[in-house]
């Protein structure tokens, strides 16, 4: 029995082509809502150690933790999709430059986004700094960044001594963290 003119068959069709892409909707959503649950961020406290971290760098390569000690640190954590990590580049690349001959080193972290859209924010920019773009996030969520950008300064004993959160738009929001890790005396014990 045909039911609607005929009809009834291809109703059907639709009927549980619209159930299945409802119940595949539920389930992507259900797998997303549990990978992208907010880890609950809470910023280290300053003269924390930075934990162990190991880090895929963009070109080859590993940043680690062990890697950094030794020497001053300024971590920037980035996104493409994120207006204002871009607006910071300029300062970051300030603040590297003010921080060089104290041996500062450089780290860009990307976070929050694809490898392919942390890669094309490398070249946006032209970077000549060393750029973790896997396993940035993991190492944002122990350090407990959340936001982008965020800068943060470590100093040569693996210390936290500074945290920046949001766009860098004058060289001296950086200032005070930079000399808490490039200036002798200057970085509380």
């Amino acid at each position: 029995m045909d039911g609607l003119n005929g009809q009834t068959a291809p109703m059907a069709g639709k009927l549980n082509r619209i159930i299945l892409l409802a119940a595949l909707a539920l389930s992507l959503n259900a797998v997303y809502d549990y990978s992208a649950r907010p880890v609950e961020a809470k910023l280290l406290n300053l003269g924390d150690s930075v934990p162990d971290f190991n880090l895929s760098l963009l070109g080859g390569g590993q940043a680690t933790r062990q890697g950094f000690l030794g020497k001053p640190v300024m971590f920037y954590f980035y996104a493409n999709w994120c207006p204002c990590s871009h607006e910071s580049v300029a300062n970051i690349r300030r603040a590297a430059e003010a921080g060089k001959a104290a041996g500062l080193a450089v780290l860009f972290v990307g976070i929050q986004d694809s490898q392919d859209n942390l890669g094309k924010f490398v070249r946006t920019h032209d970077l000549e700094f060393p750029v973790a773009t896997e396993g940035g996030q993991m190492f944002a969520d122990r350090v407990g960044v959340g936001i982008t950008p965020t800068t943060m300064f470590v100093d040569s004993q693996g210390a936290i001594r500074s945290f920046f959160v949001g766009k860098v738009e004058r060289f001296e929001q950086l200032d005070e963290g930079l000399k808490s890790v490039t200036s002798p005396g200057l970085a509380p014990a």
